[in-house]
């Protein structure tokens, strides 16, 4: 395929040549399940978005990188249509999820999972959180949710994700009545849409958490980061054991607040990986699109296309690995869709 089909197909209509293009991705991909995706982190990057670039821009077996991981949907995504993702998260409570919804129905059993909680109440273990949470719960909450996560550790690995993830949801509730069922519910509602998801997979792929710089893929796909994702998860990075200085030290490494800052802190991220295709979706962003897609002009490198949606926002594509250390050019121009 040429690079003019390939453009042609990827932007559905004729040839836009470092152009916008105004489209639905809801439409592009109009049978998409948002099973596995955790209700908070649903708009985050839509799977709509997702989806369209993996399937355009990758061919089963290919390695996706996220670099900048948070929802997971990329994660998902490449998974589900037989691909191999590299995932850095942003925050360690996404790999929680991630392997939750990766539980093997056929394997584990929903009364395995309920036998697991049911030994939490009896567990004589009490949890140590990482940072002191006294004062944030209710003092029966805190002491119901002290003793549940200390059987966590004692519980069989191929049931402790999903339990562990139904924990984190109950744990961000400072005030419940009856922890133990708020935690059955969840585990209840994980278990079921990992079911759903696992049953609308044709090729599986694989999942890899990795933290590793310099990872080769076909293609890196990733969503801006929002700012304060770490201290809007820290109740849960409290109970995953993390302190408030490990805490600091995840927040200190967000993207900074100004946009010129916001554009390198992305642009670094990019450049601790070697990919063949990068695809940036921006949600509502559009303005720091078009700042990141002006800073690769200005690089000497013009962007393959910028698809723009009205609700989702806009997704700017782009064509191999662009910069060396000093993020200058590196000219590999893409001639055939692998």
């Amino acid at each position: 395929m040429s690079i003019d089909e390939f453009l042609r197909d990827l932007l559905e209509g004729d040839l836009l040549r470092g152009e916008e293009k105004h489209v639905s991705f809801r439409m592009l991909v109009p049978e998409i399940s948002y099973e596995y995706v955790e209700e908070s982190r649903k708009e985050y990057f839509p799977p709509y978005v997702a989806r369209r670039a993996i399937r355009r821009l990758t061919k089963r077996g290919d390695i996706v990188l996220d670099p900048l991981a948070f929802s997971g949907t990329v994660a998902m995504e490449a998974y589900s249509h037989g691909r191999i993702a590299l995932v850095r998260p942003l925050e360690p409570s996404l790999e929680i999820f991630i392997r939750a919804n990766l539980i093997n129905q056929r394997e584990v059993l929903w009364t395995d999972v309920y036998r697991g909680i049911i030994s939490l109440k009896a567990s004589t273990k009490k949890h140590v959180p990482g940072c002191t949470l006294e004062n944030v719960y209710d003092p029966k909450t805190f002491e119901e949710l002290k003793r549940l996560w200390g059987g966590v550790s004692e519980l069989p690995e191929k049931i402790k994700y999903v339990i562990t993830a139904a924990l984190l949801r109950v744990s961000r509730n400072t005030s419940v009545k009856d922890p133990l069922k708020e935690v059955e519910r969840e585990a209840r509602r994980i278990y079921e849409r990992a079911a759903s998801f696992a049953s609308s997979i044709r090729y599986r792929g694989s999942i890899e958490i990795t933290y590793k710089r310099g990872e080769i893929g076909s293609l890196a796909i990733t969503a801006l980061p929002k700012r304060g994702i770490v201290r809007g998860r820290y109740l849960e990075l409290c109970r995953l054991g993390y302190s408030e200085e490990d805490i600091g030290r995840m927040a200190h490494s967000e993207p900074p607040e100004d946009e010129e800052g916001y554009v390198e802190y992305v642009l670094k991220a990019l450049k601790d990986y070697e990919s063949e295709r990068v695809a940036l979706y921006g949600g509502d962003h559009i303005s720091i699109i078009r700042s990141m897609r002006d800073r690769l002009e200005r690089l000497g490198r013009r962007h393959l296309g910028t698809l723009i949606d009205e609700k989702y926002g806009a997704l700017l594509v782009i064509s191999r690995r662009l910069f060396d250390a000093s993020y200058g050019l590196i000219y590999h121009p893409l001639n055939t869709l692998r």
